[in-house]
């Protein structure tokens, strides 16, 4: 057998240093917190034909990572959609508010052959987000839209979510939790509320303005911390508009028994 002399096993361990070295700093940046810029446009936009109608007001306000090219297609999506996913967030963001005159114009007809008084003519469009809770595993956010069409009051909808920064993947239920959780899960929520209002059987929660406490199930919309999740039920989901979003939240602790063996909850409960 050959003797490898010492400056043969000398350069063996540059190269491996090197190689592993090399990869490693590929994803050196998933280590870091992840850092963030914000990109705000506000736009007046001729939805309506008649010269004498309202302008649509659109405002977003956009709060995305600089420097994890991989989160950001991700938060992209969960902010526009498909519409935004391919990009820098500008042009996400550009994308978006083009996609919003388009879609308003030509849904505008219909109210305008009704000769409607401007004020139910009037709309406006808010669409802004923020960062919950972020680590070198998870970032979570919340999105809010409200969208003015007339009428008593806005519409408004959150939506709560979670990025796995290893993956770029955004987290659904399935994972989170073991096969067949489902049910488990619907109990753990409405025992939740129970807690927060101070009720002692779930039908009492009905006098406070909730719907049939039977049909309460997870709806996917939630976000982790190192702490647990936390559900939100947007408005005429499981209750009345008068009490607003619902927010539930469950620690890890009372979530184990239904918790998947590669759910990333473990990283903070063990």
């Amino acid at each position: 057998m050959k003797n490898i002399g010492f400056q043969g096993y000398a350069l063996l361990v540059v190269f491996f240093m090197s190689f592993f070295g090399c990869k490693n700093a590929k994803n050196d940046h998933k280590m870091r917190l992840l850092s963030f810029d914000t990109l705000y446009t506000y736009n007046n936009i001729d939805v309506y034909t008649h010269p004498d109608a309202p302008q649509m007001k659109v405002t977003v306000e956009y709060i995305f990572p600089n420097n994890d090219e991989e989160i950001l297609n991700a938060f992209n999506e969960k902010m526009f959609g498909a519409k935004g996913v391919v990009g820098s967030a500008g042009t996400a963001l550009n994308n978006y508010v083009a996609f919003l005159e388009s879609y308003y114009r030509n849904n505008a007809d219909s109210a305008e052959t009704v000769h409607l008084p401007e004020e139910l003519l009037a709309k406006t469009f808010h669409l802004c987000n923020e960062i919950t809770y972020q680590d070198t595993i998870l970032v979570s956010g919340r999105i809010d839209k409200i969208l003015y069409e007339g009428g008593i009051h806005p519409s408004n909808e959150i939506t709560l979510f979670t990025i796995d920064r290893h993956t770029g993947k955004t987290l659904n239920e399935r994972d989170l939790f073991i096969n067949g959780y489902q049910e488990s899960l619907s109990k753990l929520l409405v025992t939740a509320l129970q807690e927060k209002y101070r009720k002692e059987n779930p039908e009492d929660l009905e006098p406070e303005g909730f719907f049939n406490t039977e049909e309460i199930s997870s709806n996917g919309n939630f976000m982790l911390d190192d702490k647990g999740i936390l559900y939100c039920f947007n408005e005429y989901e499981i209750a009345t508009y008068a009490l607003g979003a619902i927010f539930i939240r469950i620690d890890y602790a009372t979530l184990s028994p239904i918790l998947s063996p590669d759910s990333p909850a473990h990283f903070y409960f063990r």
